[in-house]
C-alpha cells in the first residue's frame, strides 16, 4: 500500500508493526513534525531566519516526543485562535426578504410585493388588504450570517472534524494532543448551532474581501486553501523521505556541532509547503577553538562532513542510515525518529572533535532592565552604566548583516535581514553587507539606524537612554 494521502497514512497506524508501510508512516510523522515545529518558529519571528536561532532551538527540544504533530496538527494550531474569536462573533450582513405580515408592520414595499398585491382580490387596494386578512406582502430587513466567509468557515470545521474522527480512529488516546480533541469537540458544537442553519454550503466561490483582510477570516482561507492539499503533501513526502529526512538530520548534526564549531550567522530559508530547509551559502564551514575548519555539505539524501583530515559520510535510503568513518567501516542502522539525536552525536564523534569542546561565546540573552541608562552605542558590543551601578558591557552585540542569495528555483536574489547580536560567528562576503551603528551613521542609512534600533530594544529596557555621540 504507497502513502498517497492522509487516510492511507492513518490507516498504516493500525497495521501490524513489522509491515514496512508502518515504519514508512512512523518517518513521515516525524518528518511532518520537524516541518510543522520549524514552521513554527520561523513564523513566531518578525524578522528573517537565521541559522543560530534555529540551532538553539533544535538543541531545546526533545530528542523522543510522544504525541507528534502532523499536517492535521498544524493547521489545528494555525487556526485555534481564529476559529473561537470567529465563533464569538461572526461576520453578519443585512439582507431583504419579502414577508407576508400585517399592514400596520408595513414600512417598505418593492415590485414583488405590488405584483402580490395585484393578484388578489377586490377593486381597490384597501378591499384587497381586506381580503387578505389585514396583511400583504412586503419588504422586511434582518441581519443575517450567510455570508461567503461564513460558509467556508463551516465548510472548514466540517472537513477538520472530519480529518481528526479519521486520526483518532487509528491513533491511540495517548498519541493525540488534548488540544486538537478540544479543537473537534468546539469545532462540531459550532456546526451544530441552530442559529447558523441558514448558513448554505461553500461553492468554491473567489474569496471575497473579508477572506482576504480580515485577520482571523483569512487564517481560515490560508489554512483552507493547505486542507485541500494534505494528500498531495503526503504523497510528495512519501516520495522524497529520504532527501526530506537527510535535510533534517543535517541540521541535528549542525547543533550537535555546535558545542565544538563556531558556525558563521546565515540566513536560514524555511518553507512548510515545498519542505525547503536550505542554508543560504554556497558552502558551509565552521572553525574550532584553535581555527581549524571543518567542511559539511548536504546532498541531496547524503552529507559529507571533514575536519583534521578526517571525513565521515552519511546517507539515508529507504528505512536505512549509513554511516561511513574515517577507517572506512560502513555501519548500517534502522532508521528511528528518536535515534536521530543519537546518530548524529556518533558522527560528529568520529570526527574526533570530541576534546575541542568550544565555549559558548554569547551571552543570556537577557535585557537590561533599568530606569535610566547611559550607553555608548559607537561599539559593536557596548558598554553601558545603569542606574547608579558601574561599568559593564552589553550581553550581546549590535550588529546587523544584510545577505542577497539566489534560493533554488528562483531567478532574483532574494534579501535577507540577520540580527548578528548573539552570533558565534559572521561571514563576510561580496553578496554580504555588514553594518553597526558607526556605519549607518557614517553612511545615513535611516533604514539600517532603524534596524539597529530594534535590537538595541531587545537588549535595553529602560524608562530613559543617553547614548554618548563621539567627536567629529
Amino acid at each position: 500500500m504507497a502513502i498517497d494521502s492522509y487516510e492511507k497514512f492513518c490507516k498504516a497506524f493500525t497495521i501490524d508493526q513489522s509491515e514496512p508501510e508502518f515504519q514508512q508512516a512512523k518517518l513521515l510523522l516525524f518528518l511532518q513534525d520537524w516541518m510543522a515545529t520549524a514552521a513554527g518558529w520561523a513564523d513566531a519571528e518578525s524578522g528573517d531566519y537565521g541559522l543560530d536561532m534555529f540551532l538553539d532551538q533544535i538543541a531545546d527540544r526533545p530528542a523522543a516526543i510522544a504525541q507528534r504533530k502532523d499536517v492535521v496538527s498544524r493547521l489545528i494550531d494555525g487556526t485555534d485562535m481564529a476559529v473561537r474569536r470567529i465563533a464569538e462573533n461572526m461576520r453578519s450582513t443585512i439582507i431583504q426578504e419579502n414577508v407576508l405580515q400585517p399592514v400596520y408592520k408595513v414600512h417598505e414595499i418593492n415590485s414583488y410585493g405590488l405584483n402580490w398585491l395585484s393578484r388578489r382580490p377586490g377593486r381597490t387596494a384597501k378591499e384587497k388588504i381586506a381580503n387578505s386578512n389585514g396583511s400583504m406582502m412586503a419588504v422586511k430587513r434582518r441581519q443575517s450570517v450567510d455570508t461567503g466567509e461564513n460558509r467556508l468557515f463551516l465548510a472548514f470545521l466540517r472537513e477538520m472534524v472530519d480529518l481528526v474522527d479519521m486520526k483518532a480512529s487509528s491513533h491511540s488516546a495517548d498519541r493525540i494532543r488534548s488540544e486538537e480533541m478540544e479543537f473537534a469537540s468546539k469545532a462540531f458544537r459550532i456546526l451544530k448551532d441552530p442559529n447558523l442553519s441558514e448558513v448554505r454550503r461553500w461553492e468554491n466561490l473567489p474569496p471575497n474581501n473579508t477572506l482576504l483582510s480580515d485577520q482571523n477570516y483569512s487564517k481560515i482561507w490560508r489554512n483552507w486553501n493547505e486542507l485541500k492539499e494534505i494528500d498531495e503533501i503526503i504523497a510528495e513526502d512519501a516520495e522524497s523521505l529520504d532527501r526530506r529526512l537527510a535535510a533534517i538530520f543535517f541540521m541535528l548534526l549542525l547543533s550537535q556541532g555546535k558545542k565544538y564549531f563556531a558556525f558563521p550567522q546565515i540566513p536560514l530559508a524555511l518553507d512548510y509547503r515545498s519542505r525547503r530547509l536550505q542554508l543560504c551559502a554556497p558552502y558551509f564551514y565552521g572553525v574550532d577553538a584553535s581555527g581549524e575548519t571543518v567542511e559539511a555539505n548536504l546532498r541531496n539524501s547524503s552529507m559529507v562532513l571533514k575536519y583534521h583530515g578526517r571525513e565521515v559520510v552519511v546517507a539515508f535510503k529507504d528505512d536505512k542510515f549509513a554511516l561511513a568513518g574515517p577507517d572506512n567501516d560502513i555501519r548500517m542502522f534502522p532508521v528511528e525518529p528518536d535515534s536521530f539525536v543519537k546518530y548524529a552525536k556518533m558522527a560528529i564523534g568520529k570526527l574526533g572533535c570530541s576534546r575541542t569542546l568550544m565555549g559558548r561565546q554569547n551571552g543570556s540573552g537577557e535585557p537590561v532592565k533599568c530606569g535610566k541608562i547611559v550607553v555608548d552605542l559607537f561599539q559593536i558590543r557596548p558598554r553601558y552604566a545603569a542606574d547608579e551601578g558601574g561599568l559593564q558591557e552589553l550581553d550581546g552585540r549590535i550588529l546587523f548583516q544584510r545577505h542577497l542569495y539566489t534560493l533554488e528555483d528562483e531567478d532574483e536574489p532574494t534579501v535577507f535581514l540577520l540580527p548578528c547580536n548573539q552570533a558565534c560567528a559572521i561571514e563576510i562576503a561580496d553578496n554580504i553587507e555588514t553594518y553597526s551603528v558607526v556605519s549607518a551613521v557614517e553612511d545615513a542609512q535611516l533604514g539600517q539606524l532603524a534596524d539597529l534600533s530594534r535590537l538595541i530594544g531587545k537588549h535595553i529596557r529602560s524608562r530613559r537612554l543617553t547614548f554618548l555621540f563621539p567627536d567629529a
